[in-house]
């Protein structure tokens, strides 16, 4: 049976991982609910989260996204005494208080300090478990990319859980061309290992003037959890609210224990056990897609978290009959375990390109005097470029050098495409 030590904040915990594929609970919202996306993403998170625990329904004919974003405006601007450094001047709390009010719901926003992703999971995790509130939270860590979790699965482990999976819809979507939006329309399933990764400090996107250091937002470099308590446990009524339960985020098992680590080809012939080591075989949402679908062919990513650190992954596409992809899979390039997934609604022209024509591209993006170097196939929640704000949207990241040969900024391509990215790199705090 393997073994494995989770690092959650400042604490260490040994799971079993041999066992959760046995006994695991599945927690949902009390109300099933579609995605909803808009700009700012914040509103449409809020909007799945009223319906997914009261089954709110704006009145017909109200454009609620414009409407609810008004109300954000005139709550934030009222609770700070002046502007906001938010996206269009709409920031958490505002929000809560401004679906508190339309959908007569009590939204609360907690925040926690850095070291307190413990507590910031074990609160946000049991809204969901235990009042079936769905957790409405941004990721990645950035201020503007929130999402709705309406799914959980987790396996009692003494007195704690251990998270195997968060499942949830992204609110991101702005007007694209290309189609961009559907790579981000869809259920979206990630590991509890990897959603502690990427459940993270706000810290970038909240306002280009300062980011990612806006030191002076209330938010930055806090956790947040929002979410909608039982009137009796809501916070504006001053009542106390019933203990939180204990998760402890979990890697799922690896596909390999080989000392050669992982190959191209093991992520392709590994996919669907992958998923059945995770538990996700008993997931019709996720399994039932993914597992009618043929894997293609692998791409390793050289990925950093929102923490800064590096993470390794196989982004595994999926094809259907037709030859669109259904469904992405990332696997870690340590062993191949399962850590996210997102199975689209409708599946989608992938256009992956090489490294010999990104790097063509890149060069035809040079002024005279200009060189490059690199071009690593990456990802990081660090840049602020909705072409890029997914892992399943990866980059080919060169550098760009002076005549002197000092880096001056960086010129990223979209393995998707092959879109250009200009950017001049700024220090992260």
């Amino acid at each position: 049976m393997f073994r494995k030590c989770l690092t959650l904040a400042a604490f260490c915990i040994p799971v079993m991982l041999g066992s959760l594929t046995a006994q695991a609970e599945t927690f949902v919202s009390a109300y099933s609910f579609n995605q909803e996306t808009s700009v700012p993403s914040i509103v449409a998170s809020f909007m799945m989260g009223a319906r997914g625990y009261a089954n709110y329904i704006p009145p017909i004919g109200v454009a609620w996204r414009s409407t609810l974003l008004t109300s954000c405006q005139g709550w934030t601007r009222a609770l700070r005494g002046g502007p906001s450094l938010w996206n269009e001047g709409c920031d958490p709390s505002g929000m809560s208080n401004a679906m508190s009010v339309i959908s007569a719901q009590s939204w609360t926003t907690l925040t926690y300090s850095s070291t307190q992703q413990a507590a910031a999971i074990d609160q946000s995790i049991t809204a969901l478990s235990k009042h079936q509130s769905p957790v409405v939270t941004p990721i990645f860590g950035q201020a503007d990319h929130w999402v709705a979790a309406y799914q959980i699965e987790a396996v009692p482990v003494g007195s704690r859980y251990s998270l195997r999976s968060v499942s949830f819809f992204d609110a991101l979507g702005v007007p694209l061309d290309s189609g961009l939006n559907m790579f981000y329309s869809g259920k979206m399933t990630m590991s509890g290992a990897v959603w502690s990764r990427m459940y993270y400090l706000v810290v970038n996107a909240i306002n280009p003037i300062c980011d990612p250091n806006c030191s002076s937002d209330p938010f930055h470099n806090r956790y947040l959890v929002t979410y909608d308590p039982p009137v009796s446990g809501s916070y504006s009524s001053g009542a106390s609210r019933s203990a939180p339960f204990h998760f402890v985020p979990t890697e799922a098992p690896s596909i390999t224990t080989s000392s050669e680590g992982m190959s191209v080809r093991t992520a392709q012939q590994g996919v669907i056990q992958a998923l059945r080591l995770a538990g996700l075989d008993k997931n019709a949402e996720v399994y039932s897609t993914i597992a009618a679908s043929t894997a293609g062919t692998p791409v390793l990513v050289h990925a950093t978290d929102p923490a800064g650190l590096p993470w390794d992954y196989y982004l595994v596409p999926m094809y259907n009959e037709a030859g669109a992809v259904s469904a992405f899979v990332h696997l870690s390039a340590q062993g191949g375990a399962f850590e996210s997934s997102i199975v689209f609604d409708k599946p989608v022209k992938w256009q992956p390109i090489d490294i010999e024509s990104a790097s063509q591209r890149a060069i035809s993006e040079l002024t005279p005097g200009e060189r490059l170097n690199g071009g690593t196939l990456v990802w990081s929640p660090a840049v602020n470029d909705v072409h890029v704000k997914s892992p399943h949207l990866p980059y080919y990241k060169f550098s760009v050098l002076d005549q002197a040969g000092k880096t001056t900024g960086a010129l990223l391509v979209t393995l998707h495409g092959g879109q250009i990215i200009r950017q001049v790199e700024r220090p992260r705090q």
